[in-house]
């Protein structure tokens, strides 16, 4: 796996690259967040690899739940997601 980083003109931010397989993935959660969120969990110090892995983990477990969500949007014939269907998706 290869990784860099890119500034992100449009969020003013920091985004990683990576690039598996001849596929280039940029991350949706910024590894600085999900360093946070253990930190804030734990009050521990974060290897850069067990916020990396989190960012990855919260991404898959999101789009999952985003789905089932659209899912269940479309069942209602709405071409919105509202909360009331990430709830349920989530459940």
């Amino acid at each position: 796996m290869i990784e860099r980083f890119i500034f992100n003109q449009e969020n003013k931010r920091f985004v990683t690259l990576k690039k598996e397989k001849g596929v280039i993935k940029m991350a949706e959660l910024s590894i600085a967040a999900c360093e946070r969120i253990i930190r804030n969990a734990t009050g521990l110090r974060v290897g850069k690899d067990a916020a990396e892995l989190l960012a990855e983990i919260l991404e898959d477990i999101g789009k999952d739940v985003a789905r089932d969500a659209g899912d269940l949007a479309k069942h209602a014939k709405r071409k919105t997601v509202k909360a009331e269907d990430i709830k349920l998706a989530a459940k």
